[in-house]
């Protein structure tokens, strides 16, 4: 995921996440890590640089990337995950949490 935050001033670290992002997916399926798997890359890997080559690669002429596209919008991907029966609002929750964490972590490196 590719999360996006306005961060304001330098004193506090208001934070603000936006609710629009990316997600990019591999192009192959996973496979655990071992001596034979080291090389499929793709299986866990989303750089656009690793998977634009692969036959599993889907460019999406949508602009939110569609349903099937490598990399779609943050928007497509939670609205596909609420139809899957997800608890949307519990993963915001996790990532604003997230972010948190960071902003934390940013004030403590500042102080």
């Amino acid at each position: 995921l590719r999360l996006y935050v306005l961060m304001v001033g330098v004193d506090g670290f208001r934070a603000f996440l936006s609710k629009e992002g990316l997600a990019r997916f591999c192009t192959e399926t996973y496979a655990a890590p071992g001596p034979s798997t080291l090389n499929k890359v793709r299986s866990f890997l989303t750089n656009y640089a690793v998977n634009k080559t692969s036959e599993g690669f889907v460019r999406s002429d949508d602009v939110d990337g569609g349903e099937n596209g490598s990399k779609r919008s943050l928007a497509t991907v939670m609205s596909e995950l609420a139809e899957g029966g997800a608890d949307v609002d519990a993963i915001w929750t996790r990532l604003e949490r997230l972010v948190e964490g960071m902003t934390g972590a940013l004030r403590y490196a500042h102080a």
